[in-house]
């Protein structure tokens, strides 16, 4: 199985054969246009050999981009999704699959979106940051939890249930309000602000200057050894997460 998270400036990645997690590493896209990233995603295809031999190996890719929106699954329409997502006319839409009920909609650049498909065929399944965070097992927290990436803060809050998903821009602005507004939106409850992904800490500490609560989410530790593809799916926000502290 081929995870990949894929930015505007970077490729994460990381795979698993036989039970086990084998690699984990980052491509860098420095001019972070469309061509780069397909030039990188081909070099990841070509530099991977083991991905080329196992045709049917499933391929995730998560897609960090703040063009998505999450509905219910039962509320997707295929002829409502451009509206939605807003799509341009050089877009297409990536669908990913139903989650805990929760279907994300990504729009994608249609030159990006066929050479995706010319790499990876149909083994290749979209999915979302802010999809995986919203639909984590524990249902009753009772706090806003921020993934950070280098381009993109993915926010979720969280009070006996999810209320609230939304991906923006990363920039301490964006990072101070958006949390701002959630705390005074809900006034009567005293969440805990959570932070985890790339600069967390430094994150943590300038929400730490307005907010009280604050920490900072350390990813469980994956034991490669163990890690078949069923448990690699379920952890891969781990996964993605982890990259993004330590490159």
């Amino acid at each position: 199985m081929l995870s990949i998270q894929l930015s505007p400036n970077e490729i994460l990645y990381c795979t698993s054969y036989d039970g086990k997690l084998d690699r984990i590493g980052t491509l860098g896209i420095p001019d972070g246009s469309i061509d780069g990233q397909i030039e990188a995603l081909q070099k990841l295809f070509m530099g991977e050999g083991a991905i080329r031999q196992e045709e049917n190996a499933p391929v995730q890719l998560l897609l960090d981009t703040d063009r998505v929106c999450l509905l219910p699954s039962e509320r997707y329409r295929s002829d409502e999704a451009a509206t939605l997502i807003s799509r341009q006319p050089h877009e297409q839409t990536a669908v990913s699959p139903s989650r805990a009920d929760i279907t994300a909609l990504m729009a994608l650049d249609t030159k990006l979106h066929d050479s995706l498909r010319r790499l990876f065929s149909d083994r290749i399944e979209f999915t979302h940051p802010l999809l995986l965070a919203a639909t984590e097992p524990d249902l009753k927290k009772n706090q806003i939890e921020i993934a950070s990436t280098r381009n993109y803060i993915h926010i979720t809050l969280w009070n006996n249930g999810l209320h609230f998903a939304e991906t923006i821009p990363r920039t301490p602005e964006n990072l101070l309000f958006a949390t701002g507004y959630l705390q005074q939106a809900n006034p009567s409850v005293r969440f805990r602000i959570s932070v985890t992904g790339h600069d967390a800490e430094t994150e943590r500490k300038r929400l730490s200057r307005y907010f009280r609560k604050t920490d900072t989410i350390r990813p469980p530790k994956i034991d490669k050894n163990v890690c078949n593809d069923k448990a690699l799916h379920y952890h891969l926000i781990h996964i993605i997460r982890s990259l993004h502290e330590n490159h």
